[in-house]
């Protein structure tokens, strides 16, 4: 369900070899910092799911309140709010929702969270290098792909 109608600005997709695991880009919502952004995202399912929350994380690095520095988000329904009830849906929803609105009663990112309270400007300039960053990561991931595509065809043309 996720997959085939995933809510507005996010791409889902499970790894083939690994159904425990996830991935899922974000876009950036409009009229924020973020805006044009491309997120990656890596969700890991523990084998209790759905009785424990998944363990989301942002893969592209990020500037913002409720992200830390190895990408772990601060969001209540994965922390304390969690019930197997709520859908990924939802969950990514609100991870989408915090690009809009940094929640700064909980935040893991000190520096950004002050940024964003007292220096909004200096905040949104740093914001925007990671939408720079997230363009220049898909990129190499692309030419990464490309690449391995090359070379398996060289490798398969030099066996037949």
């Amino acid at each position: 369900m996720l997959r085939s109608s995933p809510p507005a600005g996010i791409i889902v997709e499970p790894c083939k070899s690994n159904l425990h695991r996830w991935n899922a880009v974000i876009l950036g919502p409009e009229n924020t910092p973020f805006e044009g952004g491309t997120f990656k995202m890596s969700l890991h399912f523990p084998l209790d799911y759905p009785y424990r929350p998944p363990i989301i994380k942002f893969d592209t690095r990020m500037f913002h309140p409720n992200v830390a520095a190895d990408g772990r988000i601060a969001l209540n329904e994965l922390r304390n709010r969690w019930r197997p009830g709520l859908s990924m849906a939802t969950i990514l929803t609100s991870i989408r929702q915090l690009l809009d609105g940094p929640n700064t009663a909980i935040t893991v990112n000190e520096q950004a969270a002050d940024f964003y309270r007292t220096r909004r400007r200096e905040f949104n300039i740093i914001a925007r290098q990671a939408v720079e960053q997230s363009w220049r990561s898909l990129y190499e991931d692309e030419r990464q792909q490309a690449l391995g595509n090359e070379n398996n065809s060289a490798k398969r043309s030099r066996t037949e």
